[in-house]
């Protein structure tokens, strides 16, 4: 089932795929390895490459959301 999954209801969360493969509204269970904190207006993102990811709370704890640039 979807919380013994680590799913919240609604939100599927991915694996990560192979390197730079990221389609914007997809969501992580975490950003890839060697990913950058960057605070932009108020708001923390995380950037890998060219990709950015903006950390979200569900029921089951964080997880990161594909965004384009902010």
């Amino acid at each position: 089932n979807a919380y013994a999954a680590g799913v919240q209801t609604g939100i599927a969360v991915a694996s990560s795929p192979a390197a730079g493969n990221y389609a914007v509204g997809v969501n992580y269970a975490a950003p890839p390895a060697g990913s950058i904190s960057v605070d932009k207006g108020g708001t923390t993102y995380y950037l890998n490459g060219n990709t950015w990811f903006k950390p979200s709370f569900g029921a089951n704890g964080v997880f990161y959301t594909v965004v384009p640039t902010p």
